[in-house]
């Protein structure tokens, strides 16, 4: 893919992540399915419960 657009792409990824976060929701932007992946372990290292309500990008993960 050109540089230049995934660059847009994740310029819109990094505005959507702030807009979550000024409405009080956590949000991260992970450049690659592996960063994802580990963010996904770390996060639910230390949680009591796990779910994920019908994400299709879970699931391709």
């Amino acid at each position: 893919m050109d540089d230049n657009l995934l660059w847009v792409y994740e310029q819109r990824c990094l505005m959507a992540v702030a807009a979550l976060q000024k409405n009080c929701f956590e949000a991260v932007y992970c450049k690659s399915r592996e960063e994802a992946c580990r963010n996904i372990i770390d996060e639910a290292r230390n949680a009591r419960t796990i779910g994920f309500g019908g994400s299709m990008t879970v699931r391709e993960l």
